[in-house]
């Protein structure tokens, strides 16, 4: 059986060699920096997949004109009416 050593934490001494460690390396900076200034997920996005995504479609769906609103304060029931209005005309076999 082996004897237990107590643990006696991280003395001052490792904790300085520690940040020294840290701080002698740009990269190390320049990430803290980036991350303790914004959100962890955007610092992590690859901007190389992003620029890699094809943003064209594989599937045209039909489409009418939208019915303008024409300043009313109805923007919302006018949407909604236009993607119903699609669907009946649809249903209907009305082009």
């Amino acid at each position: 059986m082996m004897a237990s050593v107590p643990f006696t934490g991280i003395t001052t001494e490792q904790l300085a060699a520690f940040a020294d460690a840290f701080n002698a390396s740009p990269k190390n900076r320049l990430s803290m920096n980036a991350v303790t200034k914004n959100p962890v997920h955007s610092v992590a996005l690859s901007r190389e997949v992003v620029t890699r995504t094809d943003h064209t479609f594989s599937h045209k769906l039909a489409s009418n004109k939208a019915t303008a609103q024409e300043h009313s304060g109805r923007c919302w029931l006018f949407s909604g009416l236009n993607v119903l209005r699609a669907e009946a005309m649809k249903n209907m076999n009305m082009k």
